[in-house]
């Protein structure tokens, strides 16, 4: 019987598996990482390359190493003119500073050797309060389960008529694994539909680097914002007011709001503004109505008016279902676990969900505010999981 097994293996899987053997000292043979991907961080580099990220949103402080000056620390000693993989303010990494170093440390802690390729697909108790996991490939035996899921909802796409053809090769949302960006050939003319920082860094990098003519259709003004969510949500200042409140539905609606969505930081929007001064990018607000493909082209009605375009994508994120709803839904019911009326997980202050559950990630919003599916989320997490296991 394992003592820990971890269900998801991006980066909050990942980062908890490092934390239960490097922090707790786990033995390594007692903690297994269950993800269908072959490589640790699969989707998190699928989702970035996806759009064109060079640098990250967060702080150098959000990473999967231990220490919280690990990242800055390690590109000191690893990049010769190490000041050129940051960005101003808050010192935000480059995304290739960031995965060589998240690298280093799966390479170093040999993190990999303990992932099981599958899928979860069943839960049981067992009398003696250790949980059976039926998995695509074996039934696994653990004392513990995190359910450490990431982004597994289903991806959003806006409210279209339900004839609409989205499933044609020239019509891609931005995280679906089957999208390339270099798809997408030089000069070709490409719509994206959405208002946040992925639609934005995708439009730069397809108009920078490929020459692409772009035009983005968003449903509202974007808004200027470094982060997605007040930096006070990192620590007591505002998790004290969420902790206060008893109604997980208040909870909810609180998160909720928290989260600045369709917002992207100043140096983006300054880039944004360049290529828009420059003719190669035009932002339009309104409701896209309808969307079909013919032969080599996309047809699209905007505000009433008629686009026609090579390249439609959709950078309109995932949907804010639970995450792994079925499996979270079967929990809830089979063992009488508290969620709230839309389904999220109601826990405890070290994010059990009952005793030798926890969650992270987005399930344990509740307790860890709209940050709670960032990194630094799962470094809040983790901090609670030493806090409640260290001996």
């Amino acid at each position: 019987m394992l003592e820990w097994l971890v269900i998801g293996g991006g980066v909050q899987g990942t980062f908890v598996s490092h934390v239960l053997s490097v922090r707790l000292g786990v033995s390594r043979d007692d903690i297994r990482v269950l993800d269908p991907h072959v490589n640790p961080l699969a989707r998190w580099q699928q989702t970035t390359d996806a759009c064109g990220m060079r640098f990250l949103r967060s702080p150098a402080a959000h990473h999967v190493g231990i220490r919280t000056n690990e990242l800055l620390d390690w590109t000191r000693a690893n990049c010769p003119d190490w000041r050129r993989e940051y960005l101003q303010p808050y010192l935000r990494p480059s995304l290739a500073c960031w995965n060589a170093h998240a690298k280093s440390v799966i390479d170093e802690h040999r993190l990999e050797e303990m992932r099981i390729r599958g899928s979860a697909l069943d839960i049981h108790r067992s009398d003696d309060g250790s949980f059976h996991v039926q998995t695509s490939v074996e039934s696994i035996h653990s004392k513990r389960i995190v359910l450490a899921t990431g982004n597994s909802q289903p991806l959003h796409y806006p409210a279209l008529p339900v004839d609409s053809d989205l499933a044609g090769e020239r019509i891609r949302h931005l995280f679906d694994p089957a999208f390339r960006r270099s798809d997408i050939q030089a000069g070709e003319n490409v719509v994206i539909v959405g208002s946040g920082v992925s639609a934005a860094q995708l439009a730069i990098r397809l108009a920078g680097e490929q020459g692409c003519r772009i035009q983005v259709l968003t449903d509202g003004m974007p808004q200027l914002s470094w982060f997605d969510s007040d930096p006070g949500w990192n620590g007591p200042r505002l998790l004290s007011r969420l902790a206060a409140i008893a109604d997980p539905e208040e909870r909810q609606r609180m998160v909720s709001e928290a989260r600045i969505r369709g917002s992207f930081p100043g140096d983006t929007a300054a880039s944004l503004l360049e290529c828009t001064i420059l003719g190669k990018m035009t932002m339009l607000t309104g409701r896209l109505e309808s969307v079909c493909q013919a032969g080599n082209c996309v047809h699209l009605r905007f505000n009433d008016e008629h686009l026609t375009t090579d390249r439609l994508v959709f950078a309109t994120g995932f949907s804010t279902a639970v995450p792994a709803a079925p499996l979270v839904g079967q929990l809830s019911a089979r063992l009488g676990l508290p969620v709230s009326s839309c389904g999220w997980p109601v826990v405890n202050q070290y994010c059990e969900w009952a005793a030798g559950v926890l969650v992270c990630g987005a399930l344990a919003q509740l307790e860890l505010g709209p940050v709670s599916r960032n990194i630094s989320g799962i470094r809040s997490f983790a901090r609670r999981l030493v806090e409640r296991y260290n001996a």
